[in-house]
């Protein structure tokens, strides 16, 4: 199966997703499919500090670069007006791959999207329950209100063009299959069990607080930073945090330290050395209480315990001790941090078997789900 992967991302912001993708695409290929990347960027990417980078000796990825007026993307307004653009060569080039289907992670309807879908089947993977998000985020800019008018407006049409949807929880599943009738499948994020060997290595930290890793980004209120900063308050001498994605957030406690963002050679040594992997903890903000995250996966590929407070995909039928689950609100969390401790002194320099997190989330077993998957809706 020929499988052409279209994606329009900011590489260097986003480097969660990026490896997500990458190892997806290097799976596909250990289960005998050929894969190409048709990877839209901004004009000023740097490309070469990216895992994208690794696909372009081997001929398996092109880029284009997209400009931008402000936030205004420049390339996507003149595929509007049908004045040739970025995605006019994408289109052509994808035509000359040949391809049997089409994946791609959701985006804003727009001709480009109509025209492919209409040549070749095309698939879209969908991470979030969007109307909630895009509402929640509305009246934080005009570029967020302009957002969610044009979902509303335009998700329908999207839709109609899609032959299928992957989705990562059976939430975002139940809702695309009632308000769109469209055949779905649900695929959690997965993990690459490439650190192995480096967890199993590691010297743990002699610190005598506990350690705990948040992974989040600025800007997404459901991701819990400030419900997090209330657990530091009160444990300044029991917990210390580090805190990866964000600029100093009216940093006056003495247990959080800020990194802002950090690509994965950066923050690996941090998650090295942590006790604790902390994952979204505010996901009631966007009426949600089921997600896997990608940044909860990259702590279990560290052999981190993990505290949650939603329903993750992979363990809805089983859930580990080395996973502690907390309310899904905040008065909830704020009164569970007794539990917190104790399950921090619990798992203080302990790192989990990889074998035990493997059998939840193994790679290869969802990326043959998600294949069979691409196989049945091939015209």
């Amino acid at each position: 199966m020929r499988i052409a992967y279209f994606i329009s991302i900011d590489i260097e912001k986003y480097s969660g997703v990026v490896h997500k993708i990458a190892d997806q695409c290097l799976e596909w290929e250990k289960q005998q499919q050929n894969v190409h990347i048709f990877c839209v960027v901004p004009t000023d990417s740097n490309i070469e500090n990216t895992k994208f980078y690794s696909f372009v000796n081997e001929n398996k990825i092109t880029f284009y670069f997209e400009d931008k007026l402000g936030f205004v993307p420049v390339d996507t307004i003149k595929n509007w007006l049908g004045v040739r653009s970025v995605y006019d060569q994408i289109q052509e080039d994808i035509g000359k791959y040949k391809p049997d289907i089409i994946y791609s992670r959701i985006r804003a309807y727009s001709p480009f999207l109509r025209n492919i879908g209409s040549n070749f089947p095309l698939i879209c993977e969908v991470n979030t329950l969007e109307k909630s998000e895009y509402k929640l985020q509305a009246f934080e800019s005009l570029r967020y209100f302009l957002r969610y008018i044009f979902h509303l407006f335009t998700r329908k049409t999207l839709f109609r063009q899609l032959q299928g949807v992957v989705t990562v929880t059976n939430e975002i599943a139940n809702e695309i299959s009632m308000e769109y009738g469209k055949s779905t499948i649900v695929c959690p994020n997965s993990i690459n069990f490439n650190n192995v060997d480096e967890v199993r290595k590691y010297n743990y930290s002699n610190s005598e607080r506990i350690r705990l890793c948040f992974i989040g980004t600025d800007g997404m209120s459901w991701h819990g930073l400030d419900i997090l900063l209330k657990i530091a308050a009160v444990t300044t001498d029991i917990m210390e945090f580090d805190i990866i994605g964000f600029k100093n957030y009216n940093n006056t406690l003495k247990n959080v330290k800020y990194y802002g963002v950090l690509d994965r050679s950066e923050y690996k040594k941090i998650l090295l050395s942590a006790d604790i992997g902390v994952g979204t903890l505010a996901l009631f903000r966007k009426d949600m209480d089921e997600a896997n995250p990608l940044k909860v996966r990259e702590y279990l590929s560290f052999g981190l315990p993990i505290v949650i407070a939603y329903d993750d995909t992979a363990f809805l039928e089983s859930r580990p001790d080395w996973v502690l689950k907390l309310p899904n609100n905040e008065d909830g969390i704020l009164s569970n941090v007794k539990r917190i401790i104790e399950f921090g002194n619990r798992y203080k320099g302990v790192k989990i078997d990889q074998d035990e997190v493997r059998k939840y989330i193994d790679i290869s077993v969802i990326e043959r789900k998600r294949i069979g998957f691409l196989k049945k809706n091939i015209r």
